[in-house]
């Protein structure tokens, strides 16, 4: 009887060990990688933005960083990652990941279009404007009031002792008009876009004795701001104006 326990736990003991070896042998799953980067239209980066990835057995949601890079380590399989971020258009993508894979994305996001007071918009950027005012024979006139004017913003400027100006204005369609007395008056629509870097170059010409052409007054030669905002419209080529 006992060697009829002992042969049983002898048979019991090898099978145990026979388990042991099987689970220790097989080999472990690797995980896949996957990171990237978020960057609005004109590759600003996006930070704080949340970051998902899921599939019916996983989901984990992270935030982007400063720089706004992101990073998953996840068993393979398919996934959807998707980026709902405040201000802007929900991305969406299906990503399959490999056993040892390494994702990179580059992710643009676009901003959601106005809905009501609650869509944020990203404020465009500026565009740099500037020219100078002279005759038709070359001579730079000092003084000469620059006007631009849209539905939204409005600004005077003068020009310096060199007759140039320089300024930043929110982008968008404006009437771009020159008035200075003994010339006449001058008026043409410019176009610029976000970022532009525009330069200007006005001819006026000689009009002896006529007074100046109704402009807002100037009291100093310094920038009125009236109101700031415009929609965005294409980019103005570098021009000359007469």
């Amino acid at each position: 009887m006992q060697s009829l326990s002992r042969e049983i736990a002898k048979h019991i003991a090898l099978v145990t060990f026979a388990a042991l070896v099987f689970v220790c042998s097989a080999p472990a799953q690797d995980m896949a990688r996957v990171r990237g980067v978020l960057a609005d239209q004109q590759g600003a980066r996006v930070n704080g933005a949340s970051v998902s990835l899921e599939n019916e057995t996983f989901k984990r949601t992270i935030q982007s960083d400063q720089g706004g890079r992101f990073e998953f380590d996840v068993p393979p399989g398919k996934y959807k990652l998707s980026v709902p971020s405040h201000g802007f258009d929900e991305f969406a993508k299906d990503v399959v990941l490999n056993s040892g894979a390494n994702e990179e994305l580059a992710i643009t996001l676009f901003p959601t279009p106005m809905r009501g007071s609650h869509a944020i918009l990203a404020e465009p950027e500026d565009a740099r404007v500037r020219g100078e005012i002279a005759t038709q024979s070359g001579a730079l006139i000092p003084g000469a009031a620059v006007r631009f004017e849209s539905q939204a913003f409005n600004v005077t400027i003068q020009s310096d002792q060199a007759g140039r100006f320089e300024l930043d204005v929110p982008v968008g369609k404006y009437k771009l008009s020159v008035a200075c007395l003994g010339f006449k008056y001058f008026a043409q629509d410019v176009v610029l876009n976000s970022g532009s870097n525009a330069e200007i170059v006005i001819e006026l010409e000689f009009a002896p004795g006529l007074p100046r052409m109704p402009h807002p007054a100037i009291a100093e030669p310094e920038v009125t701001i009236e109101a700031i905002h415009a929609p965005v419209f294409q980019k103005m080529a570098p021009m000359k104006l007469r």
